[in-house]
């Protein structure tokens, strides 16, 4: 370039007058090539710039290379496009940058941190960047060339880059031209225009590659205008597909729920008639029903009371027998002694059943059951075994939980109970002596009353 410029001063003619006019100044246009050669950045070299295609959002640009830049820039026209003006920050310390000339200094009080930037489809790095206002959009410097592994080659013109998943992906390279100080494509056409005096024939070069420039700049927005269109296609589809499915499960959950429908009123039907033919059957036959034993004594009010000494005495009699107790003679038993205060029970207490028949009498056997375990009024351990190793734990499974001390009314008199938490299973006490106490067990599952009789026990005191 310098050679170019000695040569255009020496064979440039003098400005061409008609009539004392000048017509064509070659020289003040020199002049003015001059004032632009020594404000560019690479005025000593006809070398190409390397850039590469980016985006930023919605916006793509040509980000130059450079290697001698310490920082990384980006002017504020092309963050405003790109929708990261409102980012900007100033700086609590501006920075002085000299430019290219060696002369020209700035000071940057401005910058962005954290700016995406897409150099592939999925090769995206945050770029930190000072706002310095050139004819550059980006220039990514030393900063951004140390910050991870970005192999560059200027020879061979390609720069790779790592995507998401860790493998090298080579960037767009823009197309190749010349430096920003080169106006003039050949020495020949020069001589040719300087011939000719044609000076727009010398800034042709300059408008064509311009113009190159920005057709490239182009295709590479309409590529990534396509392939966004693509993705958005793609999402469409995926999201009828979505509505379909949901569409075809609500119309087998309703068909679900109409033959569900069906079925009931159909089962009610059948009740119906089943209780119909009930009716006219009990009418017919007038059956008596059977009363419980334990039942007919509390409504009949038979029981026969004897002394809490005879009662103590019975007890101890009953509690030795194998089998064969009478429900009946311990409700007597029972009727005779006193009542029991909730307050009154606390510790661990040994248990045994009378053997009525009842069938928790073998069930508690199977589960190798010890007896009860009253912490508090509150926190009671109702069903206490014994394991394989011989150790006592809380069989919670059977009990299905624990259970509580409370004053209930039962048969007329308010004394001691168990309420369990898990089932409605009441555990009547009343007191035989302060180490012995008769328990009755009351509530509404199934296995309480066997055969209409109650579960009776007995609890003493470890």
């Amino acid at each position: 370039m310098a050679t170019l410029r000695s040569y255009l001063h020496t064979t440039v003619p003098a400005p061409l007058t008609d009539d004392g006019v000048a017509v064509v100044d070659l020289r003040s246009y020199l002049a003015k090539i001059d004032r632009e050669y020594a404000t560019q950045r690479y005025a000593e070299t006809d070398a190409p710039l390397l850039y590469i295609r980016i985006q930023i959002g919605k916006a793509t640009c040509s980000a130059l290379i450079d290697c001698g830049a310490s920082r990384n820039f980006i002017s504020q026209a092309f963050l405003a496009r790109a929708g990261f003006g409102p980012r900007v920050r100033r700086k609590t310390q501006p920075t002085q940058v000299t430019l290219a000339d060696d002369h020209t200094q700035k000071s940057i009080d401005r910058c962005v941190d954290g700016v995406p930037v897409y150099f592939a489809v999925l090769a995206c790095e945050p770029v930190s960047f000072d706002v310095l206002d050139t004819k550059f959009d980006m220039i990514l410097g030393m900063s951004w060339l140390h910050s991870a592994d970005h192999p560059v080659n200027f020879h061979d013109r390609t720069v790779h880059i790592r995507d998401r998943n860790g493998v090298l992906v080579p960037c767009t390279v823009a197309t190749s031209h010349t430096s920003i100080a080169c106006h003039v494509v050949s020495v020949a056409r020069i001589r040719d225009a300087i011939a000719r005096n044609d000076v727009e024939e010398m800034s042709l070069a300059r408008k064509q590659q311009h113009t190159y420039l920005m057709e490239d700049e182009a295709d590479d927005s309409t590529r990534w205008k396509s392939a966004k269109k693509k993705r958005v296609k793609k999402k469409k589809k995926k999201k009828k597909k979505k509505k379909k499915k949901k569409k075809q499960k609500q119309k087998q959950k309703q068909k679900k729920k109409k033959k569900k429908k069906k079925k009931k009123k159909k089962k009610k039907k059948k009740k119906k008639k089943k209780k119909k033919t009930k009716k006219t059957k009990k009418k017919k036959k007038r059956r008596r029903r059977r009363i419980p034993h334990c039942r007919c004594l509390r409504m009949e009010g038979a029981i026969e009371r004897m002394n809490e000494d005879e009662a103590r005495a019975r007890f101890h009699d009953l509690r030795k027998e194998k089998d064969g107790v009478a429900p009946r003679e311990l409700d007597r038993i029972w009727a005779s002694l006193p009542p029991l205060d909730a307050g009154d029970i606390r510790g661990l207490w040994k248990g045994a059943a009378f053997q009525t028949g009842h069938a928790l009498c073998q069930k508690l056997t199977e589960v190798h059951w010890y007896g009860k375990l009253f912490e508090s009024s509150t926190d009671v351990k109702p069903l206490m075994c014994y394991n394989e190793q011989g150790e006592l734990y809380h069989y919670t499974e059977q009990s299905m939980g624990d259970a509580s001390l409370w004053n209930v009314q039962f048969r007329g008199e308010v004394t001691a109970t168990m309420v369990y938490d898990g089932q409605p299973i009441f555990d009547h006490f009343k007191k035989v002596d302060d180490s012995t106490l008769m328990g009755i067990m009351n509530g509404k599952v199934n296995f309480v009353f066997d055969k209409g009789e109650h579960f009776y026990f007995i609890l003493e005191r470890s």
